[in-house]
């Protein structure tokens, strides 16, 4: 309880400032056959605190392809920290990650300065082909008792 005094006191002395977003921090999980492989980041620039649809696809487009395979988008959520009160979010079980069912521009609202670096978009791109190559490509050939 000592740590929620200590937050009260600092948001009554106006330490977090409410800013307008300029940047997002979009997180890539690449999951093969159920279970994640790889991650990738990188940042996106915000216009006036939304990211376009323009912006997400292409960033889904140069991130698709990743150790030989072409991922496709299998889940959109994005992670927000707008909660004008410091002391409920600590206290609360609130979930601040929203699911998107399409790509769609996203709206960030003013958060505060300090946890801007926060605000992240996380795409799970998912791939069930396996690697082609001759081997898996060719097609298999029929034994015979002359081929033994």
């Amino acid at each position: 309880m000592e740590e929620v005094e200590k937050l009260k006191s600092l948001c009554e002395d106006q330490y977090f400032e409410y800013v307008e977003n300029k940047f997002v921090h979009i997180y890539f999980f690449y999951v093969l056959h159920g279970s994640c492989e790889q991650s990738a980041k990188t940042t996106a620039e915000l216009k006036r605190g939304v990211l376009t649809r323009e912006a997400l696809t292409d960033e889904i487009v140069k991130h698709r392809n990743q150790g030989g395979r072409r991922y496709h988008v299998t889940g959109i959520y994005h992670f927000l920290f707008d909660e004008p009160d410091l002391v409920k979010f600590a206290e609360s079980s609130v979930s601040y990650l929203h699911n998107h069912k399409q790509i769609e521009p996203m709206t960030f609202s003013k958060s505060p300065e300090l946890f801007q670096h926060h605000n992240s978009v996380f795409i799970l791109m998912g791939c069930d082909q396996s690697r082609k190559s001759k081997r898996t490509e060719a097609p298999p050939r029929n034994i015979t008792l002359k081929n033994r």
